[in-house]
């Protein structure tokens, strides 16, 4: 039987675009709590519009009185970072902070904080995680692409911060082919639309090239740079941005469902955070145990209970696709870590991380700890 075509495509996105500094800015406001409290419980919402940002959300915090936390400081030190000056339109001198953040209800804080010590599951959730060998890092290839390109492009004088782009692969008969190539970048006005969408053109083949990805090149590969136009005018005045609005850009992009929670603008007892990045971790582990193309594995969490209600890993080889035997799901049960307290001791996951999460990505980076293959030769003889 032939191999079926298969068109994967994802897209990245800056942290210059609206949506990704906002959450930049409720992880920043993570950390800074969890500097203050390293047991602070948060879920802090972001909207950004123009020069005016609007926190919302809940907190816990001990001593909330004595809290020094400067939320204004913050803000206007995380849009300069985030590549925004006066000069090219948004100016973190002028921000103006509202402020709507209340107190984390105490019934919910009870069902997280448990009297036996062990932590409860901050809320309902549903997890995944996914793996793959398409690319060293075990990040779907259209995605691991995007993601390339955009740091490329935002390093180049006058180009972003505020920058999309979106690739997609053909899959058929173990060959994967580049189909088209967008991207869409801020640019500064001296910069014709004429001048760089040649350049990027030019540049865009010798990078991959650079990267040893061209092998997907062929001739038939589209390139479009900014098709709509001249795009001078970015950020928050462009558009408005809003807390945990590019859940699929900040995961697996089309190769993995979501479970519909943000991973951004919380404490790590919110398991669509911990959960996910556990996910990961386990995905990643049994890929390479199991020596399979994909896996995708799907915890999912009842509020209050520290054991997953449901565990799930679908394995992929060649063209064929299966649950894992529940059996052996069971087994590696007890060599991941699967409840908050565990996926946090292991990950040490109450400390500052998370606006370095929120700006540069949560997965594919080998120095984060959920990333590590240490329990391969553990789990190896399960397969």
């Amino acid at each position: 039987m032939k191999s079926k075509t298969i068109l994967k495509t994802s897209e990245y996105v800056n942290y210059g675009h609206p949506d990704i500094m906002a959450d930049c800015l409720s992880n920043a406001l993570v950390d800074a709590y969890i500097r203050y409290d390293p047991q602070a419980k948060c879920g802090l919402e972001t909207l950004i519009k123009n020069e005016t940002i609007v926190f919302g959300g809940e907190l816990s915090i001990r001593e909330p009185e004595n809290c020094r936390v400067n939320v204004e400081g913050i803000v206007k030190w995380i849009i300069h970072d985030l590549g925004y000056t006066k000069s090219n339109g948004l100016d973190p001198n002028s921000i103006k902070v509202i402020n709507l953040i209340g107190k984390q209800s105490r019934e919910i804080n009870n069902m997280v904080v448990r009297e036996d010590g062990d932590l409860g599951a901050g809320d309902q959730g549903i997890c995944w995680g996914f793996s793959t060998k398409d690319t060293d890092v075990g990040m779907p290839l259209d995605l691991y692409i995007a993601k390339l390109l955009i740091n490329k492009v935002n390093n180049i004088e006058g180009l972003g911060p505020d920058i999309k782009s979106q690739v997609s692969v053909e899959y058929f008969e173990n060959k994967k082919v580049i189909k088209n190539i967008l991207i869409s970048t801020m640019h500064d006005e001296k910069i014709s639309l004429s001048e760089l969408r040649n350049s990027l053109t030019i540049l865009i083949p010798e990078f991959l090239k650079e990267e040893n990805l061209d092998q997907y090149l062929d001739n038939n590969t589209i390139i479009k740079i900014n098709p709509f136009g001249s795009f001078i005018l970015g950020g928050s005045y462009a558009d408005c941005g809003v807390s945990g609005r590019k859940l699929v850009v900040n995961q697996y992009g089309s190769s993995c469902e979501i479970g519909g929670g943000s991973l951004n603008t919380k404490d790590p007892t919110k398991v669509d955070l911990s959960g996910a990045l556990a996910c990961r971790y386990m995905a990643n582990n049994v890929l390479n145990a199991g020596n399979f193309d994909e896996v995708r594995v799907n915890l999912a969490y009842i509020i209050g209970d520290p054991q997953p209600s449901a565990l799930r890993i679908i394995i992929k080889q060649g063209d064929n696709t299966s649950d894992l035997n529940q059996e052996i799901v069971q087994k590696l049960k007890s060599h991941f870590p699967i409840t908050p307290k565990q996926i946090i001791d292991k990950f040490d996951l109450y400390r500052p991380i998370y606006y370095n999460l929120a700006k540069n990505g949560y997965f594919g980076n080998s120095s984060y700890p959920w990333e590590q293959l240490d329990l391969v030769e553990k789990i190896k003889y399960l397969f």
